[in-house]
């Protein structure tokens, strides 16, 4: 409601009876704008003049030129921004998902995921955990998944179940990417890689105890250095794998049995180791890939009781150097 208490001087009306009407409607005013802080007569000396009331939302307020008054009014309550309970009192929502308290089912859902309309963050993947729990939220449909929402590992090598081709692994056991165990001898010659000391020996190569590419079966006669067609034949198979493989280096071990003294064993085991090098350096091989070694009676495979056995003595052996 809007009040207007007009005050005006005229020459022509009789001044008592101006003031008992300014009088009269300063009073009207008065009751009608009880929340003014000004009163009617401190505004009548103040003004002297024209002086309106009517509610405002603002503080206490005069117009600049002098005529008016504003007094203040309380602005209407504002609006709750989800609503009002019964009793007059806003309902919040104090995860900020947007599904009121009252409603909301799961409390403290983190802002960043979507919910539903009681309030709890979806499930995307479909695995039963929702996306705000779910530390695999992209889990593969169908798949068992954990508490987190991340799919099983049942054998606990690291790989998860959908992937393993080789469930069942034994825990600790080192496999690879499709949850097989990695081969304990990775050249696959027969020899555990704790023992094998060629690690890389090209597939097919026969190897010693130590892993590493062997030759036998190169035999001499007693006291001679003298290449028989058996021992090229075997001498030929060793030159086409080293040209094969151009990063293997031999050591040439000559041996012989155990009769004659240790200085002539020895000077012939040389001789037998020399005249390998010298035929296969013949075929084409570099000489700096051989390193000759005589043992004489030193390493002897028998306690040679017979001459077989004498004959099995009297060799030379090709070993892969590491």
């Amino acid at each position: 409601m809007h009040v207007s208490v007009l005050l005006f001087k005229d020459k022509g009306v009789n001044k008592p009876m101006l003031k008992s009407k300014t009088k009269l409607f300063l009073s009207m005013a008065a009751v009608i704008s009880c929340m003014a802080v000004v009163s009617a007569s401190q505004a009548e000396e103040a003004y002297k003049g024209w002086i309106q009331w009517h509610p405002q939302t603002g503080p206490n307020t005069i117009s600049t030129a002098g005529t008016q008054y504003y007094p203040y009014q309380p602005s209407p309550k504002p609006a709750c921004e989800h609503g009002m309970d019964a009793a007059g009192n806003c309902v919040g929502d104090a995860d900020g998902d947007g599904v009121t308290d009252g409603k909301d089912k799961c409390p403290g859902t983190p802002a960043q995921y979507a919910v539903d309309a009681v309030g709890c963050s979806l499930d995307r993947d479909g695995d039963g955990v929702n996306d705000a729990m779910d530390r695999c939220p992209d889990s593969r449909k169908g798949v068992k998944v954990d508490a987190r929402g991340c799919e099983l590992d049942d054998d606990q090598d690291g790989v998860v179940n959908s992937d393993d081709k080789c469930p069942g692994t034994s825990v600790h056991v080192k496999v690879d990417a499709t949850g097989c165990e990695i081969s304990k001898d990775g050249d696959m010659d027969g020899v555990l890689n704790e023992q094998d000391a060629c690690l890389d020996t090209p597939k097919g190569l026969p190897v010693g105890k130590n892993g590493c590419w062997s030759v036998n079966s190169i035999h001499f006669n007693t006291g001679s250095w003298e290449l028989d067609a058996k021992a090229l034949s075997v001498l030929n198979a060793a030159v086409a794998t080293m040209k094969q493989h151009a990063a293997i280096r031999v050591e040439v071990q000559g041996h012989t049995d155990s009769r004659a003294d240790d200085t002539f064993n020895k000077k012939l085991s040389l001789k037998r180791a020399e005249s390998v090098i010298w035929y296969m350096t013949k075929q084409g091989l570099a000489r700096d890939r051989f390193v000759a070694a005589a043992f004489g009676e030193q390493k002897l495979l028998n306690s040679e009781k017979n001459s077989d056995e004498r004959l099995v003595n009297r060799r030379v052996e090709l070993h892969r150097i590491p």
